[in-house]
């Protein structure tokens, strides 16, 4: 599995990471417009993320923002929705009207348990 951490908190990152690396390879971006850009790069290589684990609130490009954008760059090169794990200290009700309901979005809320997270990811079924 490949997994992109789109977070601006080092410590976020740092946890996700820890969780996450038992399911494959971990890629970081520190905020929206870094995530982007390694989600072209992963397009120009042909080695699409299988996960998208990304934060509501940063700075440059907020996540609503990225999400956006990263499902015009899907669509454009015609693939299915990557599964998103948006990350938050928000209330998850009050981010879930921002962004736009799917299957391929699943809402967290800061500070998450990992063995939920864990949980969560083992549900995806991605080899």
């Amino acid at each position: 599995m490949k997994i992109l951490v789109i977070d601006d908190d080092p410590v976020t990152r740092e946890v996700l990471g820890g969780v996450l690396k038992r399911f494959g390879d971990v890629v970081f971006a520190h905020n929206g417009s870094e995530g982007v850009v390694k989600i072209n790069e992963a397009f120009t290589e042909k080695v699409a993320y299988d996960l998208i684990c990304l934060d509501v609130m940063m700075p440059q490009m907020s996540g609503k923002e990225a999400l956006k954008v990263i499902r015009d760059i899907e669509k454009r090169h015609n693939v299915p929705a990557t599964k998103v794990f948006i990350i938050t200290a928000l209330t998850s009700n009050l981010v879930r009207k921002d962004f736009l309901d799917g299957d391929d979005l699943l809402f967290i809320e800061k500070p998450f348990r990992k063995d939920a997270l864990i949980a969560h990811v083992k549900a995806l079924n991605i080899d």
